[in-house]
């Protein structure tokens, strides 16, 4: 009898585990569940950004978010990431090694995409004749003295501010006595022109409500040049074709002299409304720049949103992306000459 309660509790204790053994190998614990939703969320986030970025961009509204939402540096960490998730999860093999190819490619894709490095003539930068440039996002802050300190170290002759908050008569007089040595110009919706020649009177070109844009003429020394400054409305719900484009024709006027567009475009360069202004201008970061190019968020940049464009009449020496905690925006900060 006794033998037989052994065999019975033993048999059913064998049961016991057996079943329970079962049923962890059938149904996933919470955390696997977990995983596998983020690895399906991370996984078609990823695989739509590039089916969006090799087709119609930010052609489309609502999709133009995606575009936007899905630059190649984050296409390439979410690659990875489900690669891990895959690898975590104990998936196939296979899958866990497409997820792994393609993140090489999106790396290589992004490292030749944002990642410049262009020779530089030290010598020609050095002579007379010119011009330093600075353009700069200070993003509304409050406490502009930081930026000014920026500024002044750079030492630029032209200088384009904008998402200046406030009193246009206050922050031009904060800009003369933070920065005696430059001319000050209000352009209007939040924006500055900073010189250490004279400006002109401004003209303002419409764009949309909430986009802006400035032109001036600008003299240094016995130099001549045109300058716009321009801030495009950065709304996740309208495309930006219509700015863009008016801005474009702005641009296409034709000038006596030589010109230069320097502003926040709320745009990478990717993007499919910037391709024809490469028809007749340049973006000097993609001409002369160095380094990486994105300048938007300014601790893990991944978006290229401000940036300069100068007309064939402008030769363009250097270009980079400096870094400053006064904004959320990398400076852009070049050298070009004017062409005789």
């Amino acid at each position: 009898m006794a033998d037989g309660v052994e065999a019975a509790s033993y048999t059913g204790r064998s049961s016991d585990a057996g079943m329970i053994d079962s049923g962890t190998n059938i149904t996933p614990t919470r955390n696997a569940r977990w995983a596998r939703r983020l690895l399906l969320c991370i996984s078609t986030l990823v695989v739509l950004g590039l089916v969006i970025r090799l087709t119609i961009k930010d052609y489309i509204v609502g999709l133009s978010t995606v575009y936007y939402a899905t630059p190649l540096g984050l296409l390439a960490l979410g690659s990875l990431a489900c690669a891990c998730l895959c690898y975590c999860l104990k998936e196939n093999r296979i899958r866990t090694r497409a997820w792994l190819i393609l993140f090489a490619i999106v790396g290589v894709w992004w490292n030749q995409s944002l990642w410049y490095k262009h020779a530089i003539d030290e010598q020609l930068v050095k002579e007379p004749g010119t011009i330093k440039l600075l353009f700069w996002n200070v993003a509304r802050k409050p406490n502009l003295a930081p930026a000014a300190n920026y500024i002044r170290k750079i030492d630029a002759d032209i200088v384009g501010v904008v998402e200046v908050v406030g009193s246009g008569p206050y922050w031009k007089a904060f800009w003369q006595k933070q920065l005696p040595e430059y001319d000050v110009t209000i352009l209007g919706g939040g924006m500055y022109l900073l010189t250490k020649g004279t400006s002109g009177e401004t003209i303002p070109h419409a764009l949309t409500m909430d986009s802006h844009c400035r032109e001036l003429t600008i003299t240094l020394g016995k130099q001549t040049l045109t300058c716009i400054v321009a801030d495009i409305e950065s709304s996740i719900y309208k495309l930006r074709d219509i700015p863009l484009t008016k801005l474009k024709d702005v641009m296409d006027t034709p000038r006596q002299h030589p010109l230069i567009v320097m502003g926040d475009f709320n745009t990478p360069t990717d993007s499919l409304y910037l391709k024809s202004y490469r028809e007749n201008f340049r973006s000097l970061f993609e001409e002369v720049g160095n380094g990486y190019a994105a300048t938007w968020p300014v601790f893990l940049p991944v978006l290229t949103l401000d940036q300069i464009w100068v007309d064939q009449r402008v030769q363009p020496v250097s270009c980079e992306h400096g870094f400053s905690t006064a904004s959320d925006h990398r400076p852009v900060i070049a050298t070009i000459r004017l062409k005789d």
